[in-house]
């Protein structure tokens, strides 16, 4: 609850433990999300990131740029989208988090769908989803209706040959190579 998320940042206030109170203000985030304060959940993301980026959190910077991309999917930001969930990306995969990186190829299969990338959103779609069910670790909830609202452009088509075919190729991929052609069709997009 909030309550004990205010008590337990009093303590590490005082015991002058930062990580702990970025991990706090990372959920603070995520309940301003889930709640439709998109623009408070922004403001505490953002905070969290910088304070990651000052300790040299690796998985807070990638936490806290993923979850800023499902920000900016909710907001219709989707050029922000695509940057944030691409950096994301790349720390995932250095770390190796796997649901990270399902995550990101989510969102930038999402963010790509709105801007018109239908191909290569319906091949990120595919390998998210086919990522999702090997990790047997679904979407969070707080993301779910940003993944939904701006894949439709591609779930709502998916039916027909050409768009069938991009994701199940992007399912057959590993998650390695379904990054690789994210971060390659992040590349080629016009500049963002």
């Amino acid at each position: 609850s909030q309550s004990f998320s205010a008590a337990a940042a009093a303590i590490f206030t005082d015991l002058g433990a930062r990580k702990p109170l970025l991990v706090l203000g990372h959920n603070d985030g995520l309940w301003a999300l889930g709640a439709g304060d998109y623009r408070r959940a922004r403001a505490r993301l953002e905070e969290v990131l910088a304070g990651a980026r000052e300790l040299g959190d690796s998985d807070g910077i990638c936490n806290a740029l993923c979850d800023l991309g499902v920000v900016a999917l909710y907001e219709r930001r989707f050029e922000d989208a695509v940057r944030l969930f691409a950096e994301s990306l790349e720390l995932a995969l250095q770390d190796g988090w796997h649901l990270n990186v399902a995550w990101n190829l989510g969102g930038l299969g999402c963010a790509l769908a709105t801007l018109g990338e239908l191909d290569a959103s319906a091949r990120l779609l595919g390998a998210a989803e086919a990522l999702h069910e090997r990790l047997g670790q679904p979407l969070g909830e707080y993301a779910v209706r940003a993944y939904d609202e701006c894949s439709a452009p591609v779930r709502e088509r998916v039916g027909e040959p050409g768009l069938a075919a991009a994701w199940a190729a992007g399912g057959a991929l590993t998650e390695a190579d379904a990054a690789a052609y994210a971060l390659m069709a992040v590349a080629e997009l016009a500049p963002l």
